[in-house]
């Protein structure tokens, strides 16, 4: 592909102004994606009192737990719980979705639940560090800490990361063979050179993967963009299930090939409590909240049974777009790649505006 010298320019001043105008947000976004790829190991070892319960002879119902949160929080729309105790001094974890005020409130709020006495160990928004710094980094991570609004921005500089990797493409695109040969590492060793080297080479290794996670993380945020996200939600009277939760779930375990990893209870009237989880022999790129079994809130009886496996591949690979860019695929060592790749954006920046900088430098030494 041959470009005139005059196209050449706008593409390389379009991909120099992203960076310089974009490159703090993608900065912070990549810098906070590559601590949450560790966030469960950091939550178990800094919150011990979570997980270090005195564990008693007989646990609490889980539909008093349900009920407790529901009395508590009057604002709330939907119940999930997200975490099942994970040994028997573990805790419940469940997430709250709140009516807010405004597009820019956070919805989200952890409570933290002992299994045996039903007591509240711990709870906070998740705008706050009240719940943990990493339910923080979290909502951080994709909103902003701006809700909607936020959620909105991050999927709109996902578009421009992505816009600054094409027009990088363009501009390096004779480069890009140049990172197999051994003079572009060795430039790295040169000071004057370095900042260049490093900027090429670290843009085409992680060219690929940086579209491939910028992308999902706009697919994520796609909610922001539809007008039922900024349409003001009617005020419902909280509807808990008649129906035992406990038979729902008992059913959902006894059906061998299935594994449990959360329980959804929206409050309006007409929804279904879901059993969310995972289905064995499913390939390991689908999320663990692909397949669900869902019950009526009146009757418990069975209303659905979602079956991943069984879906259209357009169905497979948006449950797959979550595990692609968060890294849970259960290997340790791809969390490491992740987490060296998820620094690039932020190095490019870095590099880019020295870059930048010299370039401005030389202009004003050679009067142009």
């Amino acid at each position: 592909m041959k470009l005139s010298p005059y196209t050449s320019r706008i593409i390389f001043g379009i991909h120099q102004w992203l960076g310089a105008v974009m490159g703090v947000c993608y900065l912070v976004i990549g810098l906070s994606g590559s601590l949450l790829l560790f966030r469960d190991e950091f939550d178990n070892y800094f919150n011990r009192d979570l997980h270090d319960i005195k564990a008693g002879t007989h646990p609490a119902p889980l539909d008093s737990m349900f009920h407790k949160i529901a009395a508590h929080y009057k604002d709330t729309r939907e119940i999930d719980l997200i975490r099942f105790p994970g040994h028997a001094g573990d805790c419940y974890e469940f997430l709250l979705f709140r009516e807010v005020p405004n597009h820019f409130s956070s919805y989200l709020y952890a409570v933290f639940i002992n299994p045996y006495n039903n007591e509240i160990i711990r709870e906070g928004d998740y705008g706050t560090l009240s719940a943990s710094f990493f339910r923080w980094l979290y909502q951080f991570h994709y909103c902003f800490q701006l809700g909607t609004v936020g959620m909105l921005t991050t999927g709109i500089v996902a578009l421009l990361m992505l816009g600054s990797l094409l027009t990088g493409f363009i501009v390096y695109r004779k480069h890009i063979t140049d990172i197999f040969h051994r003079k572009s590492y060795t430039r790295i060793r040169y000071r004057r050179s370095a900042a260049s080297a490093l900027h090429r080479i670290i843009g085409v290794w992680g060219l690929l993967f940086n579209s491939i996670i910028f992308f999902t993380g706009f697919w994520l945020n796609l909610p922001a963009f539809e007008r039922g996200s900024w349409t003001k939600v009617e005020r419902v009277r909280p509807v808990l299930p008649a129906a035992s939760m406990e038979p729902m779930l008992g059913y959902a375990r006894s059906l061998g090939n299935f594994s449990p990893v959360s329980v959804y209870v929206p409050l309006d009237s007409g929804s279904d409590v879901k059993i969310v989880g995972r289905f064995t022999h499913t390939l390991f790129l689908v999320n663990d909240y692909a397949s669900y079994v869902s019950f009526s809130k009146q009757s418990g009886k069975l209303t659905a049974f979602y079956d991943i496996r069984k879906q259209s591949w357009w169905d497979k690979l948006d449950a797959m777009v979550y595990q692609v860019h968060t890294g849970k695929m259960g290997a340790v060592g791809i969390k490491f790649i992740y987490l060296l790749i998820g620094l690039t954006p932020g190095i490019l920046f870095i590099t880019g505006a020295i870059l930048w900088w010299r370039r401005l430098a030389r202009a004003k030494r050679y009067g142009r």
